[in-house]
């Protein structure tokens, strides 16, 4: 398990929750796993033997570069992350109304890391 953080659409993975902190209470620097930029990349359903996983995919010249493939604990928990991700790539999700488009979704769950793709 990981946890992960999302802000300025930049996915940000860490070993656990208390490495998000600026400085843990050693005073040493963040230490995170991994940053992927969410900007313009797409965010996908993935068919694995894992159950309710999904992929974010980093796209280059138009080709895939890289593939970061998730997995949550339950079917209503990934559609609440591959929501949040859409939203962060910068896109609007289909249906949404101006004035709910303003509401924060926040996500308070770990997704089990499947796979970080080459």
């Amino acid at each position: 398990r990981r946890w992960f953080m999302i802000k300025d659409s930049f996915l940000m993975c860490y070993a656990s929750r208390e490495d998000v902190t600026p400085a843990n209470t050693s005073g040493a620097p963040v230490k995170r796993r991994f940053v992927l930029p969410l900007g313009g990349s797409v965010i996908a359903y993935h068919k694995t033997t894992m159950p309710f996983s999904f992929s974010v995919q980093l796209f280059s010249g138009g080709e895939l570069k890289n593939e970061f493939i998730f997995a949550a604990a339950s079917e209503p928990i990934m559609n609440v992350w591959m929501e949040v991700l859409y939203v962060s790539t910068g896109k609007e999700l289909p249906g949404i109304q101006e004035d709910e488009a303003d509401l924060a979704v926040v996500v308070d769950t770990r997704l089990d890391d499947v796979d970080a793709g080459s």
